[in-house]
């Protein structure tokens, strides 16, 4: 039976049903429009939850970064809010399907609005131990745009608001919780910039797709009321010379190891 075949009359669009961390966690996502990968195991790998402790995630998408962590850290709550009803709806279902009802929650709502507006929901996020997300990496008025809405909506925002996302994740955790994002090395400085005066310990590890390229992604990582300096970390290959994951990589991927910060 096919993920449209299970899914039924639920799904308006295409979908498949992918895996993870050598098939510990499944998810169904769109065919079309942004599929989670890489990204969100690495993202999840490098949040650092102690047991009994609750993470927020923003812009959860089909839950891919969640599922990885909760697989990780099985004592732990997430929280996880994603503006699109598809998405959200895919998340709950994929959420039932790796048996981590209880331990992990979407909310269908636009966290922005929800944090700005006040009220029921605003009091819901908040006094988390730690944030994660992985934004929209391309500004909208740079680059090519792809017709799809559902990959339109997940990679395109203008620049200035990488800045919000920051902010408004740092308000959401507790003194002395941890901001995590996965992105672009070009936008380092506006993740920075962002910190201001309420996240220290920044940690930035970057990941080289093979020896002797350029980083493609950052991991970053800050603590709120933190006073300790930056790091730049020694980061990580992923790819060997002959293509294969490196161990490092590999353990990441595979074996649903921590990032080594």
């Amino acid at each position: 039976m096919t993920a449209d075949q299970i899914l039924g009359d639920f799904n308006p669009h295409p979908v498949s049903q992918d895996y993870f961390l050598n098939g510990a966690v499944s998810a169904f996502q769109p065919k079309q429009g942004y599929r989670a990968g890489m990204d969100a195991v690495f993202l999840a790998s490098a949040v650092r939850p102690k047991p009994g402790e609750h993470v927020l995630e923003a812009g959860m998408g089909v839950g891919v970064p969640s599922l990885c962590l909760a697989h990780r850290m099985p004592k732990i709550l997430i929280t996880g809010i994603e503006q699109s009803q598809f998405y959200s709806q895919l998340a709950q279902k994929n959420i039932m399907e790796n048996n981590c009802n209880g331990r992990v929650q979407v909310i269908c709502a636009d966290f922005h609005v929800a944090i700005r507006g006040g009220g029921v929901l605003a009091e819901q996020l908040e006094g988390f131990d730690h944030a994660f997300a992985n934004p929209p990496f391309y500004d909208e008025d740079r680059g090519s745009q792809s017709s799809l809405d559902l990959r339109r909506a997940a990679r395109n925002m203008p620049a200035k608001d990488l800045l919000y996302w920051v902010k408004a994740l740092t308000a959401l955790v507790r003194p002395g919780g941890t901001v995590t994002l996965i992105h672009r090395p070009e936008h380092l400085h506006s993740l920075l910039t962002a910190c201001g005066r309420t996240l220290g310990n920044v940690q930035i590890a970057p990941l080289y797709p093979r020896v002797g390229a350029s980083a493609s992604r950052i991991i970053f990582q800050a603590t709120k009321g933190s006073g300790a300096p930056l790091k730049l970390l020694q980061g990580l290959v992923l790819h060997s010379e002959d293509n294969q994951y490196t161990a490092g990589a590999d353990r990441i991927l595979r074996h649903a190891d921590a990032f080594p910060w």
